[in-house]
């Protein structure tokens, strides 16, 4: 896991970013927000992330019971299976019943504000942080041509 703070420093290459819509069940990236994603306009970081990588957006029922999401973009036993090469979940707790969910994804990125939430325990990396200090650098880092993938493999202070 690494802090917030530790995005800052990137050193990445430059690379072309993928951009467009995508279906949930055939999405190379998906983003997902959870309960931590409280305001329209943490919302809107989120849609914005997803549009500069490309990817599907999805979310947890709080989300769906909030009108950021549809039901049909609702992931977990009760919802759809996604299987992404990279999955980036936002202020999501990881419930057993979304943890099954995301559980053939390849990559999982974690962005939570909570240092003990479930969905860390199946993270390939668990950013700890606000997320409205991590998803700007996040974006940033896109705007600046890291791909999904190399948003979870970037380097990072203490890792």
């Amino acid at each position: 896991m690494v802090r917030a703070k530790s995005l800052i420093t990137l050193g990445l290459e430059t690379m072309t970013v993928r951009s467009g819509p995508a279906d949930l069940k055939t999405a190379r990236v998906v983003v997902a927000c959870g309960a931590g994603v409280r305001t329209e306009a943490d919302f809107r970081l989120v849609e914005k992330l997803a549009e500069v990588l490309g990817a599907a957006i999805a979310g947890t029922r709080p989300a769906v019971d909030r009108g950021f999401i549809t039901k049909e973009q609702m992931i977990g036993q009760t919802g759809v299976t996604v299987r992404p090469e990279v999955y980036i979940a936002v202020g999501i707790s990881g419930s057993t019943q979304h943890r099954t969910g995301v559980a053939r994804s390849a990559k999982v990125v974690a962005i939570n504000s909570d240092p003990k939430a479930a969905i860390l325990s199946v993270a390939d990396r668990g950013i700890i942080g606000d997320l409205n200090e991590v998803i700007p650098q996040m974006i940033a880092a896109a705007k600046a041509g890291a791909t999904a993938e190399q948003l979870v493999e970037m380097p990072t202070e203490g890792k």
